[in-house]
């Protein structure tokens, strides 16, 4: 995705494609590392896990920085959004980690099923 994204040295046919994909890439990041941790590389040893978590932040808070300086025009409202998704990135996770931990203990469905899926 992050390829995908490059509008001079990659595919993207131009800005606006690329704030599209590098948007996907943070809203992705941010559900991925905020509600399944646990599966991001779950067969490795658990310092590269932790390395690997923290490249996908990393790709996820740039993306949202790239996407907040999409400032002019019809971006100009959701700008300030997306700064602070960045600046705050690691709250967001956090925030989403305690989501997912109230579902896991209230048993609730959606929690179990996804369980199920990432065995």
């Amino acid at each position: 995705m992050l390829m995908e994204s490059d509008p001079v040295f990659g595919p993207a046919p131009s800005f606006d494609r690329e704030r599209q994909v590098r948007k996907h890439i943070g809203d992705y990041t941010l559900f991925f590392t905020g509600m399944f941790p646990e599966s991001i590389n779950q067969f490795r040893l658990r310092r590269q896990r932790l390395e690997n978590l923290v490249d996908w932040m990393k790709a996820g808070k740039e993306s949202y920085y790239i996407v907040s300086k999409f400032e002019y025009f019809e971006y100009a409202k959701v700008a300030p959004l997306f700064a602070s998704l960045s600046q705050h990135f690691e709250q967001c996770v956090y925030g989403l980690n305690m989501v997912k931990n109230e579902l896991q203990e209230m048993q609730h469905p959606i929690i179990q099923r996804t369980d199920e899926l990432l065995m």
